[in-house]
């Protein structure tokens, strides 16, 4: 599962790095290929579409991965449905905590307007919308990486208009930062229910060099405090929120992580 405002090439790095894996990777509601499907959307409708997917294409349980919100939707998955889980790996994200999550109350405004200001632009080309995204995304991205093109050409229409259902962004805006969106229980967040095998993959910046963490050090230790399944971390020296799965270093990371998982699960 993608993150916020991404799609499912955002998964291209870790496609590269392991072709051997079989990967699902749907668009969730509101993006790409998914823009117009009907809403409303938010954290427990991803979830329920993820179990939809999987049961159209026979599978009861998979290996969950989720980048950024798309963490949160696979922990999400992992306490609603543990029987569908074999185990859950998330990047640089999954856990809502006072440190631990980019969506604020008070970023999350700014990042919705910003998104509705430049839905109707129209680029020139998927190259000159790559050098945009990257200045704006993340200062550590390649512009010029064709994986990074590929994955910002599925982001646009024919006309280069980008794909993003804004409606669907705000609600689920409102569903990442209710407490519990599962369960309603302010008291308990969701994914301390989580009880599958959980690996957490992060970056040591959150945009740019030197920028604090999504996790910091604090916020790893309150998490393994309160969650009920063991948690195995993994930080990515000099990378950030973007590049912790948009890159070469990031993806091979997250595909050992995934390897690791995998190995456990079958005892080998």
């Amino acid at each position: 599962m993608h993150g916020f405002t991404s799609q499912r090439r955002q998964w291209n790095w870790l496609r590269d790095a392991r072709p051997d894996l079989s990967l699902i990777m749907p668009d969730l509601r509101g993006r790409g290929d998914s823009r117009d499907l009907g809403g409303p959307s938010s954290v427990a409708q991803h979830v329920e579409d993820l179990v939809a997917i999987l049961d159209f294409l026979g599978e009861h349980e998979a290996y969950v991965c989720g980048a950024s919100m798309g963490a949160v939707v696979g922990a999400e998955l992992a306490a609603a449905y543990p029987d569908r889980v074999l185990g859950l790996i998330l990047i640089d994200g999954g856990f809502r905590t006072a440190g631990g999550t980019r969506l604020t109350p008070e970023a999350a405004p700014s990042i919705v307007r910003e998104r509705k200001h430049n839905r109707d632009r129209m680029w020139v080309s998927s190259y000159e919308y790559a050098r945009f995204f990257a200045e704006r995304t993340s200062p550590l991205l390649d512009p010029s990486d064709l994986l990074l093109i590929d994955c910002l050409d599925h982001d646009l229409d024919d006309q280069f208009i980008r794909r993003l259902n804004c409606d669907r962004l705000s609600e689920d805006t409102t569903s990442v930062l209710q407490a519990d969106t599962a369960s309603g229980r302010s008291d308990q967040p969701t994914w301390q229910r989580v009880d599958v095998p959980t690996w957490l993959l992060t970056a040591e910046w959150s945009t740019g060099p030197d920028s604090p963490p999504t996790y910091p050090p604090d916020t790893i230790r309150e998490i393994r405090q309160r969650l009920a399944a063991p948690l195995n971390v993994r930080q990515i020296p000099a990378a950030d929120h973007a590049t912790v799965i948009m890159s070469q270093p990031g993806a091979q990371a997250a595909a050992r992580m995934i390897a690791e998982a995998m190995s456990e699960r079958e005892g080998t």
